[in-house]
């Protein structure tokens, strides 16, 4: 693959991984924060000290999208990473 064609490329995953972050605020707020316990059959979000009681699909939504989110960022800081580097040798 060309060099400026793997950049761009670099580039475009960096974007999808930091979008993802910023979605993942939107839902978060709109849910009623991240998944964070659970007591006696009954499913719970956290946001700042507040919680939320959800059901478990929505739970384990929040869950899975939270660590989602966090694989995608360190993805995409790695790919901002290589994109500057293939810049600097063009």
């Amino acid at each position: 693959m060309h060099p400026t064609m793997r950049r761009v490329l670099y580039f475009c995953i960096a974007a999808i991984g930091f979008t993802n972050a910023f979605v993942f605020l939107a839902i978060s707020a709109f849910l009623g924060g991240v998944a964070s316990d659970i007591r006696n059959g009954h499913y719970y979000l956290n946001s700042h000290g507040r919680f939320t009681e959800v059901s478990r699909p929505v739970y384990l939504y929040a869950d899975i999208h939270f660590w989602a989110t966090w694989v995608l960022i360190l993805i995409g800081s790695f790919a901002v990473g290589r994109g500057v580097r293939l810049r600097r040798q063009l």
